[in-house]
């Protein structure tokens, strides 16, 4: 008729609770249901008198109390078989009350919870009591109607189901969070790994900047090198058109001069004529002249076009020159931006080697304290592995044996 009744043995006086030593695995990590474990209740009226309890009490040999209710079954009183005994058995007691309503010996101010009260709360509440009534039934109830009572031994039973699952919450958070502690070990080793691997690759940038930084100061001090060529060779450019210049005057001067023997020698040869047979000695020497002015005119115009073509090619290779500059100028302004560059990536990758580095120092720490944790985790689980051993079955048989 009760659930928890129905599975209690008795062995030397010692109360076993067998149905929760069989529930508390099933039960572990759910909340439990006060309705499993209540007793059913025997129940008086008010105006029964306190003989007719007394008999009552004899006819139900094994109920420590019974609750006294109004229309309806709504409890509005308890009596505890052993006070009542003491009352009645006391000098006048019998002949006091024997007549009396039970009205006047229950006790009017019972602990009432209702079924759906969490467990704790009913325990703090039952254990909270004072030391006259630590001991009495707790009337359970449905709403407002009986459902029926929790004995001491109940209570004491109660606490110990609500300690070992307590344990088993525990235990499960204490796997749970070492399981937690893996993860994040695992993971700041990973951390540790990656920022040593970066720390590794920031020193390696570095050093490769550190290289292309030295490589392009390098060049620039060759273009340097270079322009200072480049200028000595425009001075000597610029003196080799002023020679040409010069050698396509004289070549000029050369050709007037031949132009002048040659009509010099035209003259001549007139004169020699008009002379007769006395002037044609000297009208040969005309001739000589007249054909050496000719020579020299054509050889002086070869010259003037070799000078002309060394010009062309002197103005042409000075032009190639200046474009070469321009190109060597732009390429050393390059060279000075991507060194400016540079420096900015230099700085970066110092910067980002001082962060990897002290990434790498945090992620260290953090394993440390990681292992910390871990350890101090492992020490708590051992302390409650102890402290379960509170709640084992034989210091509650014996605590419920001594509230008998």
């Amino acid at each position: 008729m009760l659930g928890l009744g129905k599975s209690r043995k008795e062995k030397g006086g010692t109360t076993v609770l067998t149905m929760m030593d069989q529930k508390l695995d099933a039960d572990a990590g759910h909340a439990i249901d006060l309705r499993a474990f209540i007793r059913c209740a025997v129940v008086a009226d008010p105006q029964m008198t306190c003989e007719q309890v007394m008999r009552l009490f004899e006819r139900h040999a094994d109920s420590e109390c019974i609750v006294v209710c109004e229309d309806e079954r709504v409890p509005c009183g308890l009596v505890m078989r052993d006070k009542l005994i003491r009352r009645l058995g006391s000098r006048f007691g019998a002949s006091l009350y024997s007549d009396k309503p039970i009205s006047r010996l229950m006790d009017d101010r019972p602990i009432v919870a209702d079924a759906a009260m969490p467990l704790q709360e009913l325990l703090d509440l039952a254990l909270g009591r004072a030391e006259s009534t630590l001991y009495d039934c707790v009337i359970v109830v449905d709403g407002a109607r009986l459902a029926g009572i929790l004995t001491v031994a109940d209570l004491l039973g109660l606490s110990k189901l609500h300690q070992q699952q307590a344990a088993v919450a525990k235990q499960r958070i204490i796997r749970r969070m070492e399981r937690l502690m893996a993860d994040i070990d695992g993971a700041v080793t990973k951390v540790q790994q990656a920022g040593m691997h970066g720390e590794a690759l920031s020193q390696s940038m570095s050093e490769l900047t550190r290289t292309g930084r030295e490589a392009l100061v390098d060049a620039d001090r060759a273009f340097d090198a270079l322009a200072e060529r480049m200028a000595v060779q425009r001075e000597r450019i610029a003196e080799l058109q002023q020679r040409a210049e010069a050698i396509d005057s004289v070549s000029a001067l050369i050709k007037r001069l031949a132009d002048q023997c040659n009509l010099l020698a035209v003259n001549a040869s007139i004169e020699a004529a008009r002379a007769g047979g006395h002037g044609r000695g000297f009208g040969v020497v005309a001739d000589e002249i007249r054909m050496l002015a000719a020579e020299t005119k054509r050889s002086a115009g070869e010259i003037a076009e070799m000078i002309g073509a060394i010009r062309a090619s002197v103005q042409e290779t000075a032009e190639q020159f200046m474009a070469g500059i321009r190109v060597s100028e732009s390429s050393r302004s390059a060279i000075g931006r991507a060194g400016e560059a540079f420096e900015r990536i230099f700085a970066a990758a110092a910067d980002n080697h001082g962060t990897a580095r002290e990434i790498n120092a945090k992620a260290q720490a953090a394993c440390e304290m990681a292992g910390r944790v871990a350890a101090e985790i492992r020490e708590l689980a051992d302390g409650f592995r102890s402290s379960d051993e509170i709640g084992r079955p034989g210091e509650t048989n014996s605590a419920v044996a001594a509230s008998k």
